[in-house]
């Protein structure tokens, strides 16, 4: 398969997980609710509702925490001190999620395709597009793919700083995404020690 079909293939897969997600996406929030949110995701909203409104990193308003993933918090902010409704927060929240999650899709391939070929690497991408769990995931609201996307992040460069000559720019991409990855998921570190032993 030529680099350019499988341009043409992933960029097909990118935009049939995006409108699958997105058809569901559109449907009425207590459906969406009762299927995938978890309680942490309104804990997490909250949190990033109190820091809007200028109260700090709180659930109640009052008592403050650390108790939470703070990237996702974090980006969230300033889209809060824009929207008051709770319901088109979340949404918002939703949208974000799953827009890490359609851009894991080409993550997820590239990796395949750097170790593998182009047909495994659009396999690779067609299982995520399309897994139950992936679309779980990405509708749940949490970091989950937010963290999951500066993982393959950091194996892309990883793998390419263990075959390229050129690494000095590689590795300050490396070391934004690491720390980015830890404050979506402080449990990364586990991956970022491993990748050390490598």
């Amino acid at each position: 398969m030529s680099n350019k079909e499988y341009k043409k293939y992933i960029i097909f897969l990118v935009l049939a997980g995006a409108l699958l997600r997105g058809s569901i996406l559109t449907r009425n929030l207590d459906i969406i609710d009762r299927i995938f949110i978890p309680d942490d995701t309104y804990y997490t909203l909250s949190i990033a509702r109190s820091m809007a409104e200028g109260k700090g990193p709180s659930a109640d308003g009052y008592q403050l925490t650390n108790g939470f993933q703070p990237l996702l918090g974090f980006i969230l902010v300033p889209l809060f001190t824009l929207i008051k409704n709770p319901d088109c927060q979340l949404r918002v929240d939703l949208i974000f999620t799953c827009l890490f999650s359609i851009i894991n899709i080409f993550l997820i391939s590239l990796i395949v395709k750097l170790y593998s070929d182009s047909l495994r690497a659009l396999l690779a991408g067609l299982i995520w597009a399309i897994s139950p769990i992936s679309i779980s995931n990405a509708l749940c609201g949490l970091e989950t793919s937010l963290s999951l996307l500066f993982i393959l992040t950091i194996i892309i460069l990883w793998t390419k700083i263990k075959t390229d000559q050129e690494k000095s720019i590689q590795y300050i991409f490396l070391g934004v995404a690491i720390g980015l990855a830890v404050l979506a998921r402080i449990d990364t570190v586990l991956l970022i020690l491993s990748l050390i032993h490598i």
